[in-house]
């Protein structure tokens, strides 16, 4: 896997399976999803999905709101982007 410069990990159960799953964002102003399909102690990534691409590059938060969650990734153009 290459990823661009500035390449900025993110570890979060993105699909609410108990599992850690890993979002990766980098220069080229994409984010990455890889899913967990093992355990947490030895993880087992899915093929690389692209989640967002924004303009600059992108900063990865995380909102949980009760049962749900939104991704924010910030971008260098002053836009925060949303995805449930």
């Amino acid at each position: 896997m290459i990823l661009g410069a500035y390449t900025q990990p993110l570890i979060y159960d993105w699909n609410g399976d108990g599992r850690k799953d890993l979002l990766v964002s980098d220069s080229s102003g994409a984010t990455f999803l890889f899913q967990n399909r093992g355990k947490d102690s030895e993880p087992l990534l899915n093929d690389m999905k692209t989640v967002m691409e924004v303009d600059g590059i992108p900063t990865i938060s995380i909102s949980n709101t009760g049962d749900s969650f939104k991704v924010l990734i910030g971008s260098q153009d002053n836009y925060i982007n949303f995805y449930n």
